[in-house]
């Protein structure tokens, strides 16, 4: 693993190893990052001076690690180079210098290869291993298919070839997990019954860490029972079954305005349910939306490729809405007029 340091602007490689032409996802980089990368979005970029790819943070292998793109390894005696961007928002507000990760040398030619079985040509073989591989489904978000208001805003989560899928499918939600230094990884947990790292629910119980059983009376006061009105016990849904008329017309729909429910919290220091916030929101919203992605799993591995993020912020000034601006509980129904969505 090729070690990359970056102070502020300045970038130095350490631990440099071979590059040869043709690998794929061979050579990992680790980027060490200084302070003044806190709270930014990070794009990694590798070019090799005729091709250049640019892999957002939150498509890396780990908050920390990247391999390096096959693109920019395709090619021999070509000099490959690395650097960081970091934006807030729209603005680019720090740029790094780019290092280089060293050359491209020739890798072995398979036609001078003793091992290579010349009664089967290098192609075929490829070609026999790639269709043993197990397919990959691409995942693909859209807003409002049906052009509702914001009022009921659906979110269709679609998928391709859903007759080719093996049988027990369904739909998983990942969400962005975010760390004290501000990088994230996506998690969903195998079992919510078990507790570690990663392992806590993710619904308003997230407020006092614990279930939302009370034991006594002041825990009573300080954690108040779940609402009737809220969907899945409090908590959020982390899987959505597949029947045969989603599996037919390729889609899910999902209703952001039920769905986020259990992301509601009382924002009061007594914690009742006068006003109203959202958990896992940084200040308005604005500047750290919560952000998911939708799987497809079967047997317990994934199945598919993730095209599209789902963000979900509270516009300005609606952080603490009385209930009855905030929240439809009849239906029961969040108003989602208050937040914006965005698809990336």
């Amino acid at each position: 693993m090729i070690d990359i340091y970056v102070r502020k602007a300045e970038t130095t490689a350490a631990n440099l190893e071979t590059l040869t032409a043709g690998m794929v996802n061979a050579v990992t980089v680790r980027f060490n990052l200084s302070a003044e990368w806190t709270g930014l979005a990070i794009t990694a970029v590798f070019t090799n001076g005729i091709t250049t790819v640019d892999v957002l943070q939150e498509h890396w292998l780990t908050e920390n690690t990247c391999a390096i793109p096959h693109e920019v390894l395709a090619l021999p005696h070509r000099n490959v180079r690395v650097g960081l961007q970091g934006r807030r928002g729209n603005e680019l507000v720090l740029p790094a210098v780019m290092c280089s990760l060293g050359k491209t040398l020739p890798g072995a030619d398979p036609s001078d290869d003793p091992s290579v079985d010349p009664a089967l040509p290098v192609y075929e073989q490829l070609r026999q291993t790639v269709s043993e591989l197990p397919k990959s489904y691409a995942v693909r978000l859209q807003k409002n298919p049906h052009g509702q208001t914001a009022q009921g805003t659906l979110v269709r989560i679609c998928f391709d070839d859903a007759s080719t899928f093996p049988g027990g499918v369904s739909l998983h939600l990942y969400r962005c997990l975010r760390r004290k230094s501000r990088r994230y990884s996506w998690v969903h947990p195998a079992n919510w019954s078990e507790q570690g790292e990663n392992m806590a629910r993710f619904g308003y119980g997230l407020i006092a860490q614990t279930p939302y059983a009370c034991t006594n009376t002041a825990d009573t006061l300080l954690y108040p029972p779940v609402p009737d009105w809220m969907p899945n016990n409090g908590y959020l849904q982390t899987e959505f079954p597949l029947n045969e008329e989603n599996l037919q017309n390729g889609f899910y729909e999902l209703s952001i305005g039920s769905f986020l429910l259990p992301l509601l919290k009382p924002t009061d220091k007594a914690l009742g349910w006068n006003d109203m916030g959202f958990i896992g929101l940084g200040g308005s919203g604005l500047k750290a939306p919560l952000l998911f992605q939708f799987r497809l799993v079967a047997d317990g591995r994934i199945l598919s490729r993730i095209h599209d993020t789902l963000c979900i912020g509270m516009h300005r000034g609606n952080r603490a809405e009385g209930i009855g601006r905030f929240l439809d509980i009849q239906t029961p129904c969040l108003k989602t007029s208050c937040l914006y969505t965005a698809i990336r």
